[in-house]
């Protein structure tokens, strides 16, 4: 068996976990370390507190939603079709799309987005709402480059989670809304 990781890098990996959640009642953690040069893996560790016998393994197994991380796959989207994010503005406040004629945000048959802190700055360029994270720009900007297009950039830059929801691309995927693994958006620790 070979692999690119160094049991040492593994060792400080897993120790950096273990000191920083000390506690049982501490979340679960996971970790995977990847070489930008070559992409070969340099430690992949999962800790689960007070469950010292876990099975399930949180690198290889667990899906989380990226949130505002997928926000980067939506710019080189933009980008990518000409879009310049200092001249091309959105408005920054709560957004609608609705999915359906009729239909409520309540009963979640629109897709209804607003920022985290519910604060909006009205007309905005792409960089300053990228600063922010501005949802509801980033809403309407991956509505503009479309979901498979952000799909698309999203696999060609690595991403290998199933990123379809029911067989199509959903709008929210820009936000992040897809559940991913960090083990799938890498390569094989082992060959």
């Amino acid at each position: 068996v070979y692999t690119t990781i160094p049991p040492k890098d593994q060792r400080l990996t897993e120790d950096a976990i273990k000191g920083t959640l000390t506690e049982p009642t501490d979340p679960a953690a996971a970790l995977v370390s990847i070489s930008p040069r070559t992409g070969a893996i340099r430690a992949m560790a999962a800790i689960v507190p007070n469950r010292p016998r876990n099975q399930f393994n949180l690198v290889s197994q667990a899906r989380r939603q990226p949130g505002s991380t997928f926000k980067t796959f939506v710019l080189a989207a933009a980008i990518e079709m000409g879009i310049n994010p200092d001249s091309t503005y959105y408005d920054s406040e709560p957004f609608v799309y609705k999915t359906h004629p009729v239909g409520s945000c309540e009963d979640e048959t629109w897709w209804c987005v607003s920022t985290y802190a519910n604060d909006y700055y009205g007309w905005s360029s792409i960089r300053s709402a990228t600063i922010r994270s501005d949802h509801t720009v980033y809403a309407q900007l991956t509505l503009y480059v479309t979901p498979e297009r952000v799909a698309d950039v999203a696999r060609r830059m690595g991403v290998r989670s199933q990123l379809d929801t029911g067989g199509s691309v959903v709008p929210s995927i820009g936000l992040g809304s897809v559940a991913v693994s960090i083990f799938t958006t890498s390569r094989a620790a082992v060959s």
